[in-house]
């Protein structure tokens, strides 16, 4: 696909360099050598450490328990948080309706004593 690259006399490849140490650290293999043994004991210790804290199985199951009845609460609160702010809302809606009707409806009677003098009025005449 490419045209394949020459070399000429005069060309050269580039150098490699090396890769750049640790400025006042050396890392010989006897240093690396002897780390890991260290690592080893590490690694060790911290599995023991684990093996030796963790919950036993009955314990574990109950602390899975109480974090599943936690979670469950929590949802829980949540839900009747939120259905209760509906219903407050839905309730001041309501109420604002009601008041709106009895405010009309309160028109209605006011003209409905209009016209029931004028009947009056018409009666005695």
């Amino acid at each position: 696909m490419y045209p394949k690259r020459r070399w000429t006399d005069n060309a050269q490849p580039a150098e490699v360099t090396s890769i750049p140490q640790k400025i006042g650290r050396e890392t010989t293999a006897l240093g690396t050598l002897a780390s890991w043994p260290f690592r080893i004991g590490q690694e060790i210790r911290y599995r023991l450490r684990l093996a030796i804290c963790a919950p036993s199985a009955k314990a574990a199951k109950e602390l899975e328990r109480g974090r599943v009845h936690s979670e469950r609460q929590r949802l829980a609160e949540e839900y009747s948080q939120g259905y209760l702010d509906g219903w407050h809302e839905c309730y001041a809606a309501c109420l604002a309706a009601v008041e709106d009707e009895v405010s009309r409806s309160a028109e209605l009677w006011a003209a409905g004593d209009v016209l029931t003098r004028l009947e009056n009025s018409s009666q005695t005449n």
